[in-house]
């Protein structure tokens, strides 16, 4: 007999392992069935809630068992990073060390016990003998500067008295001829120690240095100059310990020397001086200027030669000029036909002013015009000026002459004497 029943139909046991459990209790009344709802919320809620809890405070456990034997990929790429990374890094440990124990102090120490060479000692060993070799030239060089230009103080001083003796009022015409040879033949010896003392100050005093200390140019001239001058004075102080004449000598040459250090004024005029274009007149004003701005003996014999009255100028000139008014001045005809005639001079030296008195003598009446004369000749000359007549007096006859006495003033023009020169 053939089996109706279903192939797919569920036993029983299967039915209720199918059924929902929230409809276990199905055929419950309503309110058991309610109950049991409720309490399954419950117990839901709680178990979340637990859950929750135990995953706040319980870290899940790894088993790191797995991870062995894993080994990462290997990439080419990420060596040669790792190896240029820590090259790098060796690099500037090494340059930061380098840079800063050559530039710095900070690790002298370990430089010295190792005897490392040190960039910043080296460059300060190498500034100290820039220093010392150019102050070594600069010192020599001006020793010679100063030997050249005492030669020409020495041959200036010769040009200058024939110069003013050219151009003297009062010389006679072969004084002027001798004065004007001499020139011709010292003009060429002034010349050479001229140009030998232009080589040696023209070169620049400084040489540059790596020296962050020496920001300008005008502090590095005044590094060298204090440098030269240092040198020169501790040679002076060496030299003065000597008794000996000779290193007496060298003393005062290097003493000389030491004041034109620094003296740009003369060297300033030295440079710019074309000497072979120098009039007579030019060269004359350049050896004053130039035995202004040294010290030598034959500058202070020169300074001490313009500061004196050249008293045989001004007696020529007032002879000069006497001789224009008294054309027998001075020839021993006083007594027979009169004219002028001098018994004192006096000067007063800080006012510059000559005092003269004497005598004049007329077999007419014109005593006060010849005075009157004199005064004006006096005055037109360019060495004197202020001419005036103190006192006047006259007595006598015709027979015997009219007698005045003659007291007059001359006030003496500055540096007149040496102010007689054409340009």
């Amino acid at each position: 007999m053939a089996d109706n029943t279903p192939q797919n139909t569920p036993t029983p046991e299967q039915k209720d392992d199918l059924l929902n459990p929230l409809d276990v209790n199905a055929g419950e009344d309503k309110k058991d069935s309610g109950e049991s709802g409720v309490e399954l919320v419950k117990n839901i809620v709680s178990t979340e809630t637990t859950d929750e809890e135990k995953l706040l405070q319980e870290a899940p456990e790894v088993d790191t068992t797995l991870l062995k034997g894993v080994t990462p990929e290997k990439s080419v790429l990420l060596l040669f990073l790792k190896i240029l990374f820590g090259v790098l890094l060796a690099l500037s440990i090494a340059s930061f060390f380098f840079f800063t124990s050559q530039l710095e102090d900070t690790f002298d120490l370990v430089t010295d016990t190792f005897d490392l060479p040190h960039a910043k000692n080296e460059l300060a060993l190498t500034n100290e003998e820039i220093k010392s070799l150019q102050t070594d030239y600069n010192y020599y060089r001006y020793i010679q500067a100063n030997a050249y230009l005492n030669e020409f103080s020495y041959f200036g001083d010769t040009f200058v008295q024939n110069f003013e003796i050219l151009n003297s009022q009062t010389a006679s015409s072969d004084d002027k001829s001798e004065a004007e040879e001499a020139m011709k033949e010292v003009r060429n010896s002034i010349r050479e120690a001229f140009m030998n003392a232009v080589t040696k100050l023209s070169p620049d005093l400084v040489a540059p240095l790596i020296d962050p200390m020496v920001p300008t140019e005008e502090d590095l001239k005044i590094l060298f100059i204090n440098e030269l001058r240092t040198k020169i004075q501790d040679q002076i102080e060496l030299l003065s310990q000597g008794d000996d004449e000779e290193a007496q000598r060298d003393a005062k040459n290097l003493t000389q020397t030491n004041t034109l250090v620094g003296k740009d004024s003369l060297i300033g005029l030295l440079k710019n001086t074309d000497f072979d274009a120098l009039s007579d007149k030019e060269l004359y004003d350049l050896i004053q200027s130039v035995n202004e701005l040294i010290l030598n003996d034959m500058s202070l014999v020169q300074d001490i030669k313009s500061q004196r009255i050249k008293w045989s100028d001004v007696i020529n000139e007032i002879e000069r000029r006497t001789v224009a008014v008294d054309s027998y001045y001075n020839q021993n005809f006083f007594d027979e036909i009169g004219g002028v005639r001098y018994s004192s001079y006096d000067f007063d030296t800080e006012r510059r002013l000559i005092s003269i008195s004497g005598e004049i003598k007329r077999f007419d009446t014109a005593n006060f015009t010849m005075i009157a004369n004199l005064m004006e000749e006096f005055n037109r000359s360019e060495m004197f000026e202020g001419a005036e007549m103190r006192s006047f007096s006259k007595s006598g006859s015709l027979e015997t002459g009219y007698n005045s006495s003659l007291s007059f003033s001359l006030q003496l023009i500055e540096n007149a004497t040496s102010n007689q020169i054409e340009e």
